[in-house]
């Protein structure tokens, strides 16, 4: 995974904000794979998706909110009912996550449900602000598709 260096929390971190890593003191965040679907016809909601690992010396985090320039993002998740039928709901915060135990946001699981921004098509960029709840916020920037991604990393 690529990482790139920053000195200070917020401020280097926006400036930085086609970084797929980034460090603020002794935490590193890895991005994997950030990607945003491209709006099904007629839908004016889509969700993003991206894999979030911190360094291997760092202790647990949380995303707690995400921002998106000309809309609004909530943090879901899918969980099962006492019927068997899997539902959506929103989640104030994902669970902890650390180098072991990577945050996954993922089609059919916890992901970032994004309303009431322009229409966005295969080609197009996003940046988006994560909020975590010890590191504080930085921009990363989303290409948006109609597919998942094949694997491997996202590099800027």
């Amino acid at each position: 995974m690529t990482r790139l260096f920053a000195a200070c929390l917020a401020p280097l971190a926006l400036m930085l904000a086609p970084a797929p890593a980034a460090q603020a003191g002794e935490i590193w965040l890895d991005f994997e794979n950030p990607w945003v679907r491209a709006h099904p016809g007629g839908r004016d909601v889509t969700a993003g998706y991206v894999t979030i690992t911190l360094g291997e010396d760092d202790w647990p985090d949380r995303l707690i909110g995400a921002e998106i320039e000309g809309g609004r993002i909530e943090l879901h998740t899918h969980e099962m009912d006492e019927n068997g039928v899997m539902r959506m709901r929103r989640i104030d915060a994902s669970p902890e996550f650390s180098h072991e135990n990577p945050l996954v946001l993922a089609p059919g699981g916890m992901h970032l449900m994004i309303y009431d921004h322009p229409r966005l098509e295969e080609g197009d960029e996003v940046r988006i602000t994560l909020r975590f709840e010890y590191f504080g916020e930085i921009q990363v920037t989303f290409p948006v598709l109609n597919r998942a991604p094949g694997g491997g990393h996202h590099h800027h």
